[in-house]
């Protein structure tokens, strides 16, 4: 049964919810110092080493994400990436054609400063 003050409740809550659903984060890999000539050679190598994973393919994005832990690279969740963040594979399919590094939503970077 709902109430009037329930309804409203309900709404602010679906309306918050579907603000950041639409808000549009996206996971990128940063590490201190990290630049995308580094990122390209060593998340290349992990996707290598995930495809070669006796495990099948639902073992290709823990394999890769270990991988890219142990190289010093951190998964983090962001709506705008900065220049150190750079994206990689995310599902299966990625797998076959990884994303370009500079994917995805970025601050404009002035190459003059």
């Amino acid at each position: 049964m709902w109430t009037k003050t329930a309804t409203p409740a309900l709404e602010s809550l679906l309306t918050v919810v579907a603000v950041l659903a639409l808000g549009g984060c996206s996971h990128y890999w940063e590490r201190p110092g990290g630049v995308v000539a580094d990122f390209e050679r060593e998340s290349a190598a992990c996707i290598e080493d995930a495809k070669q994973s006796p495990y099948g393919p639902d073992s290709l994005e823990p394999v890769y994400r270990a991988c890219m832990r142990a190289k010093g690279w951190k998964r983090v969740e962001v709506s705008v990436a900065d220049n150190n963040q750079f994206r990689g594979p995310e599902d299966t399919h990625d797998f076959l054609r990884p994303p370009s590094p500079l994917s995805g939503k970025r601050y404009f970077q002035d190459p003059k400063r």
